[in-house]
């Protein structure tokens, strides 16, 4: 659509967005990224969002939340 800016999340957005730090994220299988420029990689919200919610709960502390 002409005119529509689309967002994407950097890997440390992405980290913040769901609670932990950059540099925890090579321990966790991100989903595929929605756009990929060079080396950099991004993802909308939405996807972040989806993924997260359907990640299972750990331990004692039960389902994650945004």
């Amino acid at each position: 659509m002409p005119g529509r800016t689309v967002t994407y999340l950097s890997t440390a957005e992405v980290a913040k967005r769901i609670g932990l730090g950059p540099r925890s994220l090579s321990r966790i299988k991100l989903p595929p990224p929605d756009v990929k420029i060079g080396p950099y990689k991004g993802w909308r919200a939405d996807t972040i969002d989806e993924w997260q919610a359907s990640r299972p709960g750990r331990g004692r502390h039960g389902a994650r939340t945004l």
